[in-house]
Parts: C-alpha cells; structure tokens; sequence
C-alpha cells in the first residue's frame, strides 16, 4: 500500500529454499507451528530466546538431546533425535560445547496457491550421536 493506501505491486529480492536441500536434523518454522505469529521479529526473538533456554539446560545436565530442542520448538519428535543432541564438558570438549540454532529467514512455495511464504528455517548445531558417549 502507498501512503495513500493504494494497493502498489513490489519487486523484492527473496531467498528462495528448497526444504530438500536442509539438512537432516533442520526443520522450517511457519505457521503450521503453534508457536507461530504473525510477526516475524517476534518469531526470531522467540525460537533465540528458546536457543539460550536449551543452552542453558545442555550446560545444566551436560547433554541434551534434538528431541527435547524439537519439543521445546513445537516440532514432532524424530527417532533419530532420540540418540543425536549436543554434550557439554567444560573441562573435555569434544563438541561445540552449546546450542546454537542457524535461524535464516527464506521463503518456500505454497504448494495450495504457488505463491511463496515467508518462514524460518532452522539448522541446529548437533553434535551428533551422543547416546554412544554416554
């Protein structure tokens, strides 16, 4: 809308992501989340504020698994985030040590309309398999 409150088309440059081409362990947040507003600032803060929440627990117990961080999000559980997480040692590190979420804000297709929406997509920083160190 213009300031005189017609309706005026845009041209805007958008990074356009293929939910194939993530990896594995990342998950798009949209709002099929229930999670989700309408806001997308709000979004962002939210899903960093849940990052540091899931940090904070790793560096509590010393492990946390993609489950929990799935949980916490809104996401269904996996089989293969039962056994991959993150582990925390101060003293040994043989990870990163914290949770980090790569949080991108992209646009993928509708596949009811064709048009493109706005979401986030999230790729966590695993460790990997930590039920072997445990």
């Amino acid at each position: 809308m213009d300031d005189k409150g017609k309706e005026k088309k845009v041209k805007k440059k958008v990074d356009i992501v293929d939910p194939n081409a993530l990896s594995g362990y990342s998950q798009i947040f949209d709002k099929s989340n229930p999670n989700w507003e309408k806001s997308m600032d709000a979004n962002k803060m939210w899903l960093e504020m849940q990052m540091h929440y899931a940090d904070d627990l790793l560096k509590a117990r010393g492990f946390l698994t993609l489950n929990e961080v799935y949980e916490l999000l809104g996401f269904k559980t996996t089989k293969a985030g039962m056994v991959v997480g993150w582990k925390y040692d101060k003293k040994n590190p043989s990870g990163d040590n914290f949770v980090e979420f790569d949080i991108r804000e992209v646009s993928v297709e509708n596949q009811y309309n064709g048009y493109y929406d706005q979401v986030l997509a999230i790729d966590f920083n695993v460790d990997g398999n930590i039920y072997e160190t445990m």
